[in-house]
């Protein structure tokens, strides 16, 4: 079994590698209920619409790049020869923070698919 050091990993939105130190990528299927009175008393489902969320934080420099609502590909490489994700990816929600001692500011960004995603090893 490999596993990947988070040390190399990058983010990069506009062709430009982002200087961000977190990130949580989540896949999703939405799973639809066919349960009825024939299932035999058990769950019974289909497999339904996929999606794609990413959350990302780093050191806020002034310019996070993009804006709420705006759509764009992000692509997330998990480093040390793991896999990377090229996904279309629309900004929910950005978020600045900073702390009186020993912080620089910091910003994250939540953001949803839009279309499909590319993988690659």
């Amino acid at each position: 079994m490999s596993f990947y050091s988070g040390k190399n990993a990058s983010v990069t939105w506009n062709s430009v590698a982002r200087d961000m130190d977190k990130l949580d990528l989540s896949f999703k299927s939405e799973v639809v209920d066919t349960t009825s009175f024939t299932s035999s008393g058990y769950q019974s489902n289909l497999d339904g619409i996929y999606s794609f969320s990413a959350t990302t934080e780093g050191p806020y420099n002034g310019s996070a790049g993009l804006t709420q609502g705006q759509l764009v590909t992000v692509t997330f490489a998990t480093g040390g020869g793991g896999p990377s994700f090229a996904i279309p990816l629309r900004v929910a929600e950005m978020r600045i923070s900073t702390a009186t001692r020993n912080a620089v500011a910091r910003y994250s960004m939540s953001m949803e698919s839009s279309g499909t995603y590319s993988v690659t090893f």
